[in-house]
């Protein structure tokens, strides 16, 4: 199933520490490689602890580098032994990666405002013409709000803030998408409590 949907369901992995390695001995591609490993991370919640993009030219100061990323992984595995440490909300998960080598601001962005940028040429504004379902409807007048002021955020140049309504933009987006077109011709049941929870998504402070 795309994504293994189940496991984003569940919440299972939530938490998890993970770290990656990427080495290439050839022409190269190790951050992209880096990159699209940290985004699947990413989308099951799991927590970063770091990664390495190594060439082959670079393996000996490499070798150090990566026995210290080891070491991290290894206490924070440990940690993890006694109880998994969530994120407390999406908020949290979406800050954690601002700065790691697959963040979600800009992607997430792109998705939602069908590359523009605006809340005009968005995709939540054309569907707000379009959607029938009056809850659906509701949670997209929500959505509009934190996008338009992500947006505004976002151009003032403020990533941190501008992800707050992100976060809550984009799972109403979630819910009311469901509610439009899965709930009843697709999946044929309500969102599952752990896929983008409301409340864990809710802008939190001013």
């Amino acid at each position: 199933m795309e994504r293994l949907y189940p496991f984003l369901w569940s919440g299972e992995l939530d938490g998890l520490p993970a770290a990656s390695i990427s080495c290439a001995s050839n022409q190269g591609m190790q951050r992209f490689a880096l990159e699209g490993i940290c985004k699947w991370v990413f989308g099951f919640g799991m927590k970063w602890v770091g990664g390495l993009a190594v060439h082959a030219t670079d393996l000996d100061r490499a070798k150090a580098e990566a026995r210290e990323l080891g070491m991290r992984l290894g206490r924070e595995a440990l940690r993890d032994s006694e109880g998994r440490r969530k994120f407390p909300s999406e908020q949290e998960r979406y800050r954690a990666y601002l700065d790691a080598p697959w963040g979600p601001l800009e992607p997430y962005l792109l998705n939602l405002t069908d590359g523009t940028f605006s809340v005009e040429g968005s995709l939540l504004t054309r569907a707000f013409r379009t959607f029938r379902d009056p809850e659906a409807r509701k949670l997209l007048g929500r959505a509009l709000e934190d996008l338009r002021r992500c947006l505004e955020l976002y151009h003032e140049g403020k990533r941190e803030e501008a992800c707050r309504f992100l976060v809550e933009a984009g799972a109403l987006w979630t819910h009311a998408t469901w509610k439009e077109f899965l709930e009843e011709d697709v999946i044929g049941t309500k969102i599952p409590e752990a896929y983008r929870p409301l409340d864990k998504a809710k802008v939190d402070g001013p």
